[in-house]
This record gives structure tokens, sequence and C-alpha cells, in this order.
């Protein structure tokens, strides 16, 4: 404790001295200390002590510890009446609104938190666009989206969290067009092509979606995110009955360069994905006989083998690696 109490001194922001007062419940409460240290604020209190905001933070985290929710709304609304500008008690005053169900009080505690603390202010706009959603306030819960959207242009994270909640919130094409905007200005970002594809799955728009996961999956540069985008495409196509025109484009492709290295990995793992094993380790035996010592096909083979049930050349592959 006297540790915690020295960096408690040294806390510069209301950030850090969070941290320190969270640190300090944790020992409170294992060393068994918390009712006492309660009890020791409520005389302070009782008796019209100077309290400093963390003083009432401890207090009121104090009550939360012990499942007193309301006796903690109580101390942190205290505290705000006379350190009205302090973040740590207005996040505390948010979190202890929610649990009480209060989320009209939790938005506007955030809304006060988006003025106090810009440092964090996309963490708030999600938080508020969240509560309010859940209080049926939609149109709201979308404009809060767009402000999120404003504060950083261009993030996916973002859009991402956008399309979801735009489809929460019935609007679901308002998402849609953000996604494909952000696609469209950063052509060559796998993770944003990819972020198209699924939105446009989980609308249904499969067709679409088969475009998009074939052009990333021709304009990767790495296996990884080749695998992903061969393996999200078959498993579309064979919900779609299209699997075979997976097939038929990477056959394709080989005609002209039977010795396409991206393609004949991506041609085995869509037949891994169909679980047809037997041809996706003719392809790889194939690829290996070429690429001696490959580690990415023998580690492939290797567990090709082991699921088909042949441990012993499965064994003699994971040798090779």
């Amino acid at each position: 404790l006297k540790a915690i109490d020295q960096a408690g001194t040294l806390a510069e922001s209301d950030e850090d001295r969070i941290l320190v007062l969270q640190s300090r419940m944790e020992s409170l409460t294992v060393s068994g200390q918390l009712s006492e240290v309660l009890t020791k604020l409520q005389q302070r209190r009782n008796a019209n002590e100077v309290f400093a905001a963390e003083d009432w933070m401890l207090l009121a985290m104090c009550h939360r510890e012990l499942s007193q929710n309301a006796e903690a709304i109580q101390a942190v609304e205290e505290g705000l009446e006379k350190f009205a500008e302090s973040a740590g008690l207005w996040q505390l005053a948010s979190s202890c609104y929610e649990t009480a169900g209060r989320l009209s009080d939790a938005v506007t505690a955030n809304q006060r938190l988006l003025k106090l603390d810009r440092r964090l202010q996309q963490e708030y706009l999600v938080r508020i666009a969240s509560l309010q959603k859940r209080l049926g306030q939609l149109n709201e819960a979308m404009e809060t989206g767009r402000a999120l959207l404003a504060v950083a242009p261009g993030n996916l994270e973002h859009a991402q969290w956008f399309a979801q909640l735009s489809v929460e919130c019935g609007q679901p094409e308002e998402g849609l067009r953000v996604i494909r905007r952000l696609s469209r200005a950063a052509p060559e970002d796998n993770a944003a092509r990819m972020a198209l594809a699924n939105v446009l799955q989980n609308r249904q728009l499969n067709d679409e979606a088969f475009d998009v996961l074939w052009e990333l999956f021709l304009k990767a540069d790495d296996d990884s995110d080749r695998d992903n985008a061969i393996r999200q495409l078959s498993q579309l196509a064979l919900q779609m009955g299209r699997f075979i025109d997976v097939i038929q484009r990477l056959n394709g492709r080989l005609e002209r360069n039977e010795n396409d290295r991206a393609i004949l990995l991506g041609l085995a793992e869509a037949h891994v994905t169909a679980e047809d094993l037997i041809s996706a380790r003719a392809i790889l035996e194939r690829l290996s006989q070429r690429e001696d010592r490959n580690v990415l096909v023998l580690r492939r083979l290797a567990e090709i083998c082991e699921r088909i049930g042949d441990h012993e050349t499965s064994a003699m592959y994971r040798k090779s690696i």
C-alpha cells in the first residue's frame, strides 16, 4: 500500500490517478482492509473534512466493490458538485449509472467526458452510441457514429464498427456506403477489401462479395492474405453452388502459367475448404517437388496427411521442416 500511495502522489493525469486507485482497491480487497478504509472515509466525510477528487472516487469505488451501487452514485455525485471538471469522477459516474440502468445519465456523463478529455474522444463516442442504441435512440446513435467517422477519417476499425451499428439501427445502406468508400479510397488495402466482402456477405449481396474476394485473392501480395481470401471465397462459393466456378477460374490461370505458385496454393486451399484432401495433397506434392524444403508447403502437406490418416507420411513431412 505504501508503494501505491507513493505512486498516487506522482500521478499527474486523471487516467494515472484512476490506475493508482484501481491498484489500491485490489490491494485493499486482498488484504481485507476494504471495510476499514470505507469506514474511515465515511467518518471523514461526516466530519466535513476536506476531500480531494481522489477521496470521493475512492469512497465510491469502495461502495461499488461491496455492491453498494446506490451509495457509490451518491458519493460520485457529491464529488462532482465540488469537482465538476474531474474526468475520473465522470468516468466512475458513467460506470455506476450504467450498472444502475440509468442509461440516459450514463450518456450525459460520457458527453461531459467528451469535452473534458479529447484524447479519448473516440472511446467516448463509441460508448455514447452504444448507450443511445440501448435506449432506442437510433437516429442519435447514428449521428454519434458519424461523429466518430469524422474524428478519424479512413479508420477501418471505425468504419467496420459503424457498418455494424448501421445494421443494428436499421440503416444498413449507410454502413455499406462507408465501407465501399473506404475500399475505393485504398484499393491496395487488403484489410479494407476483406471488410467490404464481409459486409456484402452479411447483407446477402453474395455475387458482389464473390467478385471482391476473387480480386483480393489475385491482388494480395502475401500468402496469408491470399489464403484468407481463397478460403472465404471457397466457403461462399460452396454456399452459393458456385464452387466449380472457383476451380475453373484457378485452372484457367494455370493454363496460362502452370507453375504459378500462388494459384497452385490457392487451388490446394480451395480443395481443402471443400474437404477434397486428396486433390489438395496432389497439388501440394507437385509443388513440393519443385520447391524443395519449402516450409509452408511441407507444413500444409503434413497437416493434410494427418487429417487423412497417413500419419507416417505426415511425420516425414514434419521432420523435413
